[in-house]
């Protein structure tokens, strides 16, 4: 793409544009990813609780618990 842009100020003014956009995009990503990294962490810790908590039951059997939790959702009923 830099290859064919000539070296004019119209060329040079669009270059600009085209490099806020990708730093405004950046930006956003970054934010974005921040986001997601931190509520990816509550949940990670939130599941380590559970875990922790229901071994401490009596009564649990974490293998059965572990193939009942990983069964797929019922369908939804669209009618």
């Amino acid at each position: 793409m830099l290859a064919n842009l000539g070296s004019d100020e119209a060329t040079t003014a669009e270059l600009i544009k085209w490099v806020e956009k990708l730093e405004k995009e950046n930006e956003r990503l970054s934010s974005e990813n921040k986001r997601l990294t931190t509520q990816n962490d509550i949940l990670l810790e939130r599941f380590a609780r559970w875990q922790h908590n229901l071994q401490k039951m009596d009564g649990v059997d974490m293998n059965r618990l572990a193939t009942e939790i990983d069964n797929g959702l019922p369908a939804k009923n669209r009618d």
